[in-house]
């Protein structure tokens, strides 16, 4: 006896009978009922769904709370040709491309609310980015529809968040960077503001909803014309924000961001091979970018396993020539890294082994790293599927870690940025 299942792909991508994760983004805490975060994945369909934990986020499964949410972009927000909503373009906008959720925003004011004022932004085929507002209670979860930015008729590949700034009690703002597909970044403006909920006076404040506008105020071409690879924002001393953007072999920093009247200033990086094995090569996909503060370096990391610095992140191209670290350099790295990869191989790693790096992030915004590491061999053309590849999750400390004084500054600049920073300057002012 043969029975039959009918299942509805919804094919629109070549990835539709065989999905995968493209890459998900995590909201900031209180988001969820117990406070927590949700997560929103994107998959090979070109389809989103957000993600919440049942108990123990740490051990436990997480349910889909919210489903395809190419159903919500076209009941919450209105479609781009109103006259059809099965038109080319209104597909298009239901095909989803590219991920970003928001910190929580600081309103400065006293006391801190509580509600939650992150904002998940989506970028679609058509050429949109929709903004929304997560919501959940006991029974269900959804999105609110919040706001649709055009931005032309390619896709939305990357997308990024800059920091919340405040510059007056109940309102903020902050900065999301959109890679478009032609190798264009765009950048948006997004305000909220904060409304009482009541008139009178109340012993706990209330506020309504804050309203979220969007507005355009820049459009540049990368130098290059290539492709992008990879978005983020970094955040100096100096609390400036600095838009990091990738392609093959060579990173761009796009300086004076936050004031659309100033002369914007760009500074290019070209990344160089590192001969660690028979695979190295600049060209490689960059798999992390990490910033470190106390030292003003970056830490950039390829898929061929090479490590690469760059520094005096902060200063504009237009100041003094930068002379470069000499006691931490590309090739020391790279060569530490490849060493503790070696460390765990019963055979250690000889030159056509290349330790793949798939993914880094800074472990303690110091000296320590925890990436994931596989040991591939190019030059052999067996295939392995992708039950068969087997990732090592490594932390590890790279180089010397900061000194009492840098700690201490990394505490003081923390606290002083946030929300409990504001009582604390106003006990010093007191004192």
């Amino acid at each position: 006896m043969v029975s039959y299942v009918l299942v509805d792909w919804g094919t629109v991508s070549l990835g539709s009978l065989d999905p995968y994760f493209r890459s998900a983004t995590c909201s900031p805490s209180n988001v969820a009922l117990d406070g927590g975060c949700v997560i929103a994945s994107l998959d090979s369909n070109l389809q989103a769904s957000i993600w919440s934990p049942t108990k123990n986020r740490l051990q436990g499964p997480w349910k889909k709370v919210v489903g395809e949410l190419r159903n919500l972009i076209g009941s919450s927000l209105p479609p781009n040709d109103p006259a059809d909503d099965t038109g080319p373009v209104n597909i298009l906008q239901t095909q989803v491309t590219s991920l970003a959720w928001s910190s929580q925003p600081n309103f400065s004011v006293s006391p801190s609310i509580t509600k939650d004022a992150s904002v998940l932004a989506v970028g679609s085929r058509a050429g949109n980015v929709d903004l929304y507002r997560y919501i959940a209670s006991e029974s269900q979860a959804e999105l609110k529809g919040l706001v649709r930015i055009p931005l032309g008729d390619r896709w939305v590949s990357l997308l990024a968040w800059s920091s919340w700034k405040s510059s007056q009690p109940g309102h903020c703002h902050a900065l999301l960077a959109c890679g478009i597909s032609d190798g264009s970044i765009s950048i948006i403006r997004v305000e909220q503001t904060l409304f009482p909920a009541s008139s009178t006076p109340e012993l706990v404040a209330g506020y309504e909803d804050s309203v979220v506008s969007g507005a355009l105020h820049i459009k540049s071409d990368v130098p290059s014309g290539q492709a992008l690879t990879s978005l983020r924002w970094i955040e100096t001393p100096q609390m400036d924000h600095i838009l990091i953007s990738s392609t093959p072999g060579q990173l761009q920093l796009w300086y004076s961001l936050d004031y659309p009247s100033a002369s914007r200033e760009i500074r290019v990086i070209n990344l160089r091979t590192i001969p660690l094995s028979v695979g190295s090569t600049s060209l490689s996909p960059i798999t992390g970018v990490s910033y470190i503060p106390h030292r003003d370096i970056l830490v950039i990391s390829l898929a061929d396993g090479s490590l690469h610095v760059e520094g005096h992140i902060s200063k504009k191209p237009s100041s003094d020539v930068l002379a470069p670290n000499a006691d931490l350099t590309s090739e020391s790295l790279s060569a530490t890294a490849r060493s503790i990869c070696s460390t765990m191989q019963s055979d250690g790693l000889i030159f056509a082994d290349v330790n793949q790096i798939n993914g880094m992030v800074p472990y303690d915004n110091g000296s320590t790293f925890a990436w994931l590491h596989e040991i591939v061999r190019p030059k052999e053309f067996d295939y392995k599927h992708d039950a068969k590849h087997t990732s090592v999750f490594v932390v590890a400390q790279l180089f010397q870690g900061p000194t009492d004084e840098d700690v201490l500054e990394m505490i003081a600049r923390e606290t002083h940025s946030s929300e409990s920073g504001r009582a604390i300057k106003i006990a010093e002012a007191c004192i």
